[in-house]
C-alpha cells in the first residue's frame, strides 16, 4: 500500500503491550514481547507504517547529516581548542620533506 493509505487505515492497537519493552530497550536491556496472536498482525501493520514512513526517512536523513557535520567539525575544533594539537599539526609538513643525502668527504 501507499504510505498515506497505511496512515488512514491503521488498526487500533493496545500500546501498553509494547511500552514496557520500549522502556527496556531504552535502558539497554533485552526485551521479549508476548503478544497475543490476535494483536500480532495489527502490530506488524503499525510498526511497518512507522518504520517505512516519510517522516522516519527524513529524521534518519537529518541524523546522518548531523553526524557527518560532527565528523567534519572535530578536526577543526581540535585545531582551535588544543595547543598541543596545533604544535604537532605544524610538524606534519616535515613528514613529507626529503632528507638530504650526506656525501662522504674525500
Amino acid at each position: 500500500k501507499h504510505q498515506t493509505e497505511y496512515k488512514k487505515d491503521l488498526p487500533a492497537i493496545n500500546l501498553t503491550i509494547v511500552r514496557p519493552c520500549l522502556e527496556s530497550v531504552i535502558q539497554n536491556q533485552t526485551c521479549n514481547l508476548n503478544i497475543p496472536e490476535e494483536d500480532y498482525d495489527n502490530l506488524n501493520i503499525v510498526l511497518t507504517s512507522i518504520l517505512h514512513s516519510t517522516e522516519t526517512s527524513q529524521i534518519l536523513g537529518i541524523l546522518v547529516f548531523v553526524s557527518l557535520l560532527n565528523s567534519l567539525a572535530n578536526p577543526i575544533l581540535y585545531a582551535i581548542w588544543y595547543p598541543e594539537f596545533r604544535k604537532y599539526a605544524t610538524l606534519i609538513p616535515s613528514w613529507f620533506k626529503k632528507e638530504e643525502s650526506v656525501r662522504p668527504r674525500l
